[in-house]
């Protein structure tokens, strides 16, 4: 069974927070992993819907923010 997280995801140092809505709602993520400056998690798939990916900064300072989404494996 996939443990249910948030709506949201946070970096581990809290530079960003980012999720995934459908018919302009967040839907829930599950397995959130954190490793080498990658995060994964998985959504529920609903066929037939659009989805959009959202990210955002969650402060200033130096640290660009590149989003590299891989929906399916596919870029």
């Amino acid at each position: 069974m996939l443990k249910r997280t948030l709506a949201r995801s946070v970096d581990p140092s809290g530079a960003w927070t980012g999720w995934v809505s459908v018919e302009e709602q967040p839907v829930d993520i599950y397995k959130v992993e954190h490793t080498d400056k990658k995060t994964k998690c998985y959504i529920e798939a609903r066929e037939g819907k659009e989805f959009v990916v959202h990210f955002s900064r969650r402060h200033g300072g130096p640290t660009d923010l590149v989003v590299d989404a891989k929906i399916d494996g596919s870029r």
